[in-house]
């Protein structure tokens, strides 16, 4: 009984140490994919913003030294009203044309104001004019009191929109009142709808248009009532899969509308994520400061499918999985080891190898076809220490027949099977790491690399008797380190297959480094003259079918000649098969 209790503590120590690891991994793949989304959103919104920026400052170095735009604006200011109506028309018949430019361009409101805050001319809404905008518009009131240009995000009294208020001058230098040019939010949405495919809501505030209910009849731009937080209304863009308002609201905002609301009223910006029909969406809201106050007045929030948490939140489960039936097996069969001398090698060898055709299985169903080759590697790459644990096991039999077998015995014995088993981890996290995504270019050691490709399949090359050797001085090399690894890969991979395919005895694979150069050769007797102008074609292979895609080589060319910067050539040698890398630079 004392026995199953050591055990069961022993399993539900492994466990939960898998499940903390398991967990911190996935919590951190996650928490990357929001914080790349919030990424997506600031970086669109800092591009939209300074485009915004190079087109309101070109169009005020047209207006600024437009003299008819200065005369009008200079004799509107001393003018009485039935003047001013003039004026008026003239300057909205001067600008009609390149108003309706400005508009494609996404300008919201174009209009001048007097040096006393008093609308002149709204080219937007040419018969609203001669309100006085002080209690409402800080840009207006900062340049006609200061004689500076602003610019920032704020809210009138229709509409909100990111602003550029221009001062004007009379020829003579006088300030004779300002011009304004206001992009509206949803250039920066449709930005986000065309450019990235993502859904987005921009929200304001509803306290800002408290002066008047806010209403389509009333308002210059289509609000609804804000999903996210009630005291928020918001335009929004089309959603490519058509997700309605109504989903949104019960299956992904509801759920987390204590989280939404903190964090609004903390003015932070955020990101979260939910699954709603077998689809993670990501949740980012950007906060955006009003100029007047720099306080958070409105937010933009983007809705961003991620098949990467899908994925993350599948392996995670597949890996808990996997560790519940690996430790469960292994720990049985130490129990029927210790406690059933009679059937202890016949039991041995059954559960070995249900445990070795099971974990086959599993790898052949989850295996992704560009990481065929490493899988195999690494199941060399446990040979070793299965075989130990194997040699282990059966010296247990040797050690309860001496009486040997006692509960310091058994620990010690554990331990060392636990750092075995997590060597056999860290081959899967090198794989993994070899695999991860990483579209960063950096600079490393081109030898280091190729040394990493080479640790994850050395047992599998000594396995089929086949050396390898790395010759040359090492360099640096500025660019995608993981696609760099996956060329180096397939050719690797190549002259073994190639190796294996033409029963090579000493087979013999070289890396040599030169400069900017790599060449890897092997003594497999080369390739047919027929095909190797075809080597480099997608879906062309020379293998048997089912046993070759055609897309390694392929990709790995485009690698090289697209990302990293050089070419990839292949001839024969005397002995076997030569393929050349040579870079275009190294930095």
């Amino acid at each position: 009984m004392k026995l199953k209790i050591k055990f069961f503590l022993v399993f539900t120590v492994l466990m939960f140490f898998m499940y903390y690891i398991n967990n911190l991994n996935r919590e951190s793949l996650i928490q990357n994919e929001r914080n790349e989304a919030l990424k997506v959103l600031q970086t669109n919104f800092d591009i939209t913003i300074n485009y915004n920026a190079i087109d309101a400052n070109a169009m005020n170095y047209l207006f600024k030294s437009d003299p008819k735009i200065i005369d009008i604006i200079s004799k509107a200011t001393i003018a009485n009203e039935q003047q001013r109506v003039k004026l008026r028309k003239i300057l909205y018949n001067h600008l009609f044309k390149k108003y309706k430019s400005m508009k494609m361009k996404g300008v919201l409101q174009f209009q001048f104001t007097l040096p006393d805050n008093t609308v002149f001319l709204r080219m937007h809404r040419v018969d609203e004019f001669g309100d006085n905008l002080s209690q409402v518009r800080y840009t207006l009131v900062y340049t006609n009191k200061t004689h500076k240009a602003s610019s920032g995000f704020e809210q009138g009294k229709t509409t909100h929109s990111f602003r550029n208020v221009f001062p004007l001058f009379d020829v003579n230098k006088k300030y004779i009142g300002c011009y304004e040019i206001s992009f509206s939010s949803k250039l920066m949405q449709n930005n986000l709808t065309n450019v990235n495919k993502i859904y987005s809501h921009f929200l304001i505030k509803k306290n800002i248009y408290n002066t008047k209910k806010w209403s389509k009849s009333y308002l210059y731009l289509d609000y609804k009532q804000s999903i996210e937080n009630n005291s928020y209304i918001f335009t929004s863009t089309h959603h490519k899969d058509k997700i309605t308002i109504d989903n949104l609201a019960e299956y992904i905002i509801k759920p987390n509308k204590k989280l939404i609301k903190k964090n609004m009223n903390d003015q932070k910006k955020f990101a979260f994520f939910s699954v709603y029909k077998h689809k993670a969406l990501i949740l980012a809201f950007l906060p955006i400061q009003s100029i007047k106050n720099k306080s958070t007045s409105a937010y933009i929030v983007s809705y961003t499918d991620s098949q990467h948490i899908i994925n993350i939140l599948l392996r995670y489960q597949l890996i808990n999985f996997l560790s519940f039936i690996i430790f469960s097996i292994i720990l049985f069969l130490l129990y029927r080891i210790i406690t059933t001398k009679d059937y202890l090698e016949e039991e041995v060898k059954k559960q070995t190898n249900e445990l070795i055709q099971k974990d086959k299985i599993m790898q052949e169903q989850s295996k992704l076809a560009a990481m065929g080759e490493m899988v195999g590697a690494i199941a060399h790459q446990w040979r070793q220490p299965l075989n130990s644990l194997n040699i282990n096991i059966q010296n247990l039999d040797d050690d309860y027949v001496d009486g040997l077998i006692d509960a310091e015995f058994l620990d010690s014995f554990i331990i060392k099977q636990t750092k075995t088993m997590n060597f056999m981890s860290k081959t899967i996290d090198d794989f993994r790491n070899f695999f991860r995504i990483d579209k960063i270019k950096k600079t490393f050691s081109v030898k280091e690399a190729i040394f990493t490709t080479i640790s994850i399949q050395s047992a599998q090359l000594n396995n089929l008797n086949i050396s390898i050797k790395v010759l040359g001085e090492d360099f640096k090399l500025t660019t995608i380190e993981s696609e760099f690894l996956q060329v180096i890969l397939n050719l690797i991979t190549n002259a073994k297959d190639a190796l294996i395919e033409n029963k090579t005895s000493n087979g013999k694979i070289f890396i040599s480094l030169q400069q900017n150069i790599i060449t890897v050769s092997d003594n497999a007797g080369g390739i047919d003259k027929k095909v190797i102008n075809r080597i480099f074609e997608p879906y062309f292979t020379t293998k048997e079918q089912g046993k070759g895609t055609g897309m390694g080589l392929y990709m790995s060319k485009m690698i090289i000649e697209q990302t990293v910067g050089g070419t990839l050539s292949v001839a024969n040698n005397k002995k076997g098969a030569e393929f050349k890398i040579v870079f275009n630079s190294l930095v």
